[in-house]
């Protein structure tokens, strides 16, 4: 049984913890062989070498499960190669030991043979060495279960059967050994239990995948998570002293080492009580405004333990911010405040050129306008706000539309019976598709259709046109989501549509063909539960 599955873990040696499992049955291959092999000895003198060259096998064995246990819990790196040579050496000293005692007699005290027909069986007495070697190996076996059972705990269900199966496997052979070590009985047990847990590590190969993929351990998932973070994590004690950080937080607070009070991170005044807060604090990269957030932490008697601190770094995009505002200001107030004036002395000049004055001043006009309006869209749009019925979307979103372009031919049709409601930014997304498609439009009478419809929970907005078609440039808008210094769209819209879009957390898809252009729209919605 520990031969085939040492054949199947080498065959998967790719898998993490593979090889020391085959390392293992291997080992408990040589431990049966060597007992075997002493037991049928043809003289008393081969029987006594045996039992000393035995040590390396049981050695190699508990190695090699103390290194499977921290590998396939996901504390490979506790295996360094120099560790790994220093328990090795500690076997061979045992060993040595056992050869030699006939010079020392520390490893036994006293040795003797009975032979029960043709078996040769080994008793001795145990010097004070024997009990340092077979503590030695129970205590790596003991460590192995130990984190193997920590990790059970922690581990995801698809991989807890593993674990026990691995657990048991360890655990049999140990109690069965116990008796024997303790001088309870004189009869080894363990050879004879090694097959049961050859039998549990092959089910758990065969039926438990144990060896087809690496189990991903919650306990390193989440700490690989936490210090990889861009966001700085400090967790503080009830004492305010810093008990851990990420490498964020270590970079941005300028940590080396342990560091035992908040107060020489943190300033005097600063506020870490529960909740969220934005703050201003000298960091490694100067003054920076962070976005604090405490979370407390409570034992399992609800008694607070301790906090943890996040630390975003938000400056940037509070600067961002500001800088939109001052530039909204600016269009709304100023801009088109002198806009106005241009277009006031415009009318009062005559020619052609008082003309073009006049209709760029215009378009500058309507574009702050436009600007300031996708501003405010922005700010109120929002996917949990579904106060719009869709049976009037279309009516809502078109009828102004019809007012502003009377030439245009508009038709809505609205294949949706259920009561459904969707986001309110959805109407000014279908208000901003037709009058795109109505202002650009390159006869007098445009036709624009649109049709809504809805499936799984999903809206489709569906605006088709007979215009020209949209130019290379604006679809990119829709595409990229990008512009370039030499290729950008002619205006606002557009991006209003696709900003949108995204918010509500929908699609949007243009198709041109040769008689115009199709804009679809899809986007959630819910039942109803009111009348909007």
């Amino acid at each position: 049984m520990s031969s085939a599955v040492a054949v199947l873990a080498w065959r998967r040696r790719r898998t993490e913890g593979a090889f020391a499992l085959a390392a293992m049955m291997v080992s408990v291959d040589v431990w049966i062989v060597l007992r075997l092999a002493r037991m049928f000895a043809s003289t008393s003198a081969t029987t006594y070498l045996l039992v000393d060259v035995e040590w390396l096998a049981i050695g190699a064995t508990s190695i090699a499960w103390f290194s499977f246990a921290l590998t396939y819990t996901g504390r490979r790196h506790l295996l360094s190669r120099g560790r790994v040579v220093a328990l090795c050496a500690v076997v061979v000293l045992v060993v040595l030991t056992a050869l030699s005692n006939g010079v020392h007699g520390l490893f036994r005290t006293s040795t003797s043979i009975v032979e029960s027909g043709p078996l040769r069986l080994f008793d001795s007495t145990p010097g004070p060495l024997y009990w340092v070697a077979i503590s030695y190996v129970y205590g790596l076996i003991a460590a192995g279960v130990a984190v193997l059972a920590h990790s059970t705990i922690a581990i995801q269900s698809h991989y807890r059967r593993q674990a026990v199966a691995l657990l048991l496997a360890a655990v049999l052979p140990t109690m069965a050994s116990l008796p024997y070590v303790l001088g309870v009985t004189t009869v080894d047990a363990t050879p004879y239990v090694l097959p049961v847990s050859g039998v549990v590590c092959l089910i758990a190969v065969q039926q438990y995948s144990l060896l087809d993929a690496e189990p991903l351990r919650s306990r390193v998932v989440r700490e690989m998570a936490v210090d990889q973070m861009d966001d700085a994590v400090v967790v503080v004690d009830d004492a305010d002293r810093i008990v851990d950080a990420n490498a964020s937080a270590r970079s941005l607070l300028s940590m080396s080492g342990d560091v035992e009070s908040v107060q020489t991170v943190f300033p005097a005044d600063a506020d870490l009580s529960a909740g969220r807060r934005t703050v201003r604090l000298d960091t490694a990269q100067g003054g920076r405004l962070l976005d604090v957030s405490v979370t407390p932490l409570s034992d399992t008697g609800s008694r607070l333990s301790g906090r943890i601190v996040v630390l975003r770094d938000v400056t940037e995009r509070r600067v961002r911010t500001q800088h939109l505002s001052v530039l909204n200001r600016v269009i709304r107030h100023n801009l088109r405040n002198r806009m106005t004036l241009v277009m006031g002395y415009g009318h009062q000049l005559d020619g052609p050129e008082a003309d073009l004055v006049v209709e760029n001043a215009r378009q500058v006009t309507a574009l702050g306008n436009k600007a300031v309006r996708v501003q405010r869209f922005l700010e109120h749009v929002s996917p949990e706000n579904r106060a719009v019925a869709v049976e009037s979307l279309g009516r809502r979103a078109v009828e102004p539309l019809r007012g502003s372009y009377p030439e245009a031919s508009i038709s809505v049709e609205t294949a949706v019976t259920e009561p459904l409601a969707c986001a309110v930014g959805v109407r000014e997304i279908l208000h901003e598709l037709v009058e795109n498609a109505v202002r650009h439009a390159e006869h007098s009478s445009p036709t624009v259709d649109v049709r809504l419809s809805a499936r799984e929970g999903m809206l489709c907005v569906r605006v088709e046109d007979d215009g020209p078609g949209l130019p290379p440039m604006e679809r990119a808008v829709l595409t990229q989501e990008r512009e370039s210094p030499l290729e950008h769209g002619s205006g606002l819209g557009l991006w209003m549509v696709r900003w949108g879009v995204s918010l509500l957390g929908g699609t949007l898809a243009c198709e041109t063909k040769e008689s115009g252009t199709v804009m679809t729209v899809r986007v959630p919605v819910s039942e109803r539960r009111e009348a909007a």
